[in-house]
């Protein structure tokens, strides 16, 4: 059992020590998985410049702009109306540089296409990071359980061995409402898990350990002989 209880928990890390490789070694493939959940986040997020950008060419100010200016911004809004995610993916990709007219009526739409690639390099940065630490934490936890799994020896035995349990539960935990509770990509919403999760997954390890593991006994208890037995 013992041994049962150290490998799971070096699989664990072993897993969890590849994702974090993965997050190095293959973080093309990993953009390219988040890439559409990001580029809807930024729609989202710069759909409120366009709208701006909208109202002061309707303003009686623009009608002083040069005609080739005004055509130029009407151009751009109208290309984000038609495609938004067409038109951020183009804006994000790589190689992609702003033209900057000189001119200050243009120039809010330079500020917004720079704002369009801004965030969603914040995004995907942020997600990464997110990956990194839950990997790293899934991996620190893991084999700490297995160290601990690897000592259930002695009068100690189970209350150690319970303790081991308790901290890959406590993992289990808090992996599922990362993955699949919360789903893999909607992590991110305006606030970043970061440096939270490994906090959580100690914080729910100390509550289960204060709730159950300290009434785990040393050994397993066995009945009281009757009296006259």
């Amino acid at each position: 059992m013992r041994k049962a209880l150290v490998a799971l928990n070096l699989l664990v890390a072993a897993a969890s020590a590849g994702l974090f490789a993965y997050t190095f070694f293959a973080r093309e493939h990993l953009t390219g998985l988040a890439e559409d959940y990001v580029i809807d986040k930024t729609v989202h997020h710069v759909s409120p410049g366009v709208e701006h950008i909208e109202s002061a060419l309707k303003s009686p100010a623009a009608l002083f702009v040069p005609g080739h200016i005004r055509d130029a911004v009407q151009a751009e809004v109208d290309s984000f109306r038609l495609d938004p995610h067409a038109y951020v993916r183009k804006m994000v990709a790589k190689g992609t540089a702003i033209e900057k007219p000189q001119h200050l009526f243009a120039d809010q739409v330079v500020k917004w296409k720079e704002s369009i690639q801004k965030y969603f390099d914040g995004v995907m940065a942020g997600l990464i990071r997110d990956l990194r630490i839950f990997a790293g934490t899934n991996v620190v936890a893991a084999l700490l359980a297995a160290w601990v799994a690897s000592y259930a020896r002695g009068p100690w035995r189970w209350h150690v061995f319970g303790v081991s349990i308790l901290l890959l539960v406590a993992l289990g935990l808090q992996a599922y409402l990362f993955i699949d509770g919360l789903t893999f990509f909607r992590i991110l919403v305006d606030a970043r898990v970061g440096w939270t999760y490994p906090v959580a997954v100690t914080f729910t390890f100390a509550y289960l350990y204060v709730s159950y593991g300290r009434f785990i006994p040393p050994i397993p208890t066995s009945p009281k002989p009757q009296a006259g037995s």
